[in-house]
């Protein structure tokens, strides 16, 4: 008998719970209404702003005659420089290496060594040419 009464209080309990779960939903829907309503209102002012943004650096590229780099062509950019430095002092190396070559002949130095005449001129050709990829890169960060 006991168990029974215990049982019909755990039930009444859950009811009442349930009774209360559905006062607060009601009470909170409408809270929730606005809320979703303010969500919408704000994405949608948002999307506004982001739009006149992009209109307003449409213009500004517009005066100034030529698109300024954004954040990803800057980085690009700039890896694109290190790369070409990285190269361009390889590049000094080798060419140091086979004017020494060429200065000091060695008793095993053949007709046929790595670094000829025309090597030297080839690589020194293509230093000056990255060197002035390098320079015109640089301008282009600088501006």
């Amino acid at each position: 008998m006991q168990a029974l009464d215990n049982q019909s209080w755990q039930l009444s309990s859950h009811i009442r719970n349930r009774y209360y779960i559905l006062e607060q939903l009601v009470e909170r829907e409408p809270q929730l209404a606005h809320v979703r309503k303010d969500i919408a209102r704000v994405s949608r002012k948002k999307e506004r702003l982001e739009e006149l943004f992009h209109i307003f650096i449409q213009e500004r590229d517009a005066q100034l005659g030529e698109a300024q780099p954004n954040v990803l062509e800057y980085m690009e950019l700039k890896e694109r420089v290190y790369m070409l430095r990285l190269e361009h002092h390889t590049w000094t190396q080798k060419v140091e290496v086979a004017e020494l070559c060429s200065q000091q002949p060695s008793a095993h130095q053949s007709e046929r060594d790595i670094f000829s005449v025309n090597d030297m001129l080839i690589g020194q050709e293509v230093l000056q040419s990255q060197a002035e990829e390098s320079d015109l890169a640089e301008t282009v960060l600088v501006t």
